[in-house]
């Protein structure tokens, strides 16, 4: 059972871990949104702007840096999933001080 417990922590650790990674920030404050950007989500009471959905979809490799990203396509919605589960993510394991947990 411990070992079990064991592997749950770290995995929890880990996507705590991609997803502070994948957002470019660490917890707390939220950045600004660029000029001229929207707000498609809020997730624990942090906005998702369009422009994280974007850095998301070029940081998997999926456009490149400086190509535009249509608001109302599949990939689009994909993206923005990735993002909200990354935030869920990430405040799961800060509800649960896996970021202050040694073993973890």
């Amino acid at each position: 059972m411990a070992a079990v417990n064991a592997f749950r922590r770290a995995g929890l650790a880990l996507a705590f871990c991609l997803a502070l990674a994948a957002c470019g920030r660490g917890p707390g404050g939220e950045s600004a949104p660029e000029s001229g950007d929207k707000a498609v989500a809020k997730v624990d009471g942090k906005t998702v702007w369009v422009s994280d959905v974007k850095r998301e979809a070029i940081a998997q490799g999926l456009i490149g840096q400086g190509e535009p990203l249509d608001v109302s396509s599949d990939l689009f919605r994909q993206m923005m999933d990735e993002v909200i589960d990354q935030k869920l993510l990430a405040a799961e394991a800060q509800r649960r001080k896996l970021d202050k947990d040694p073993v973890a």
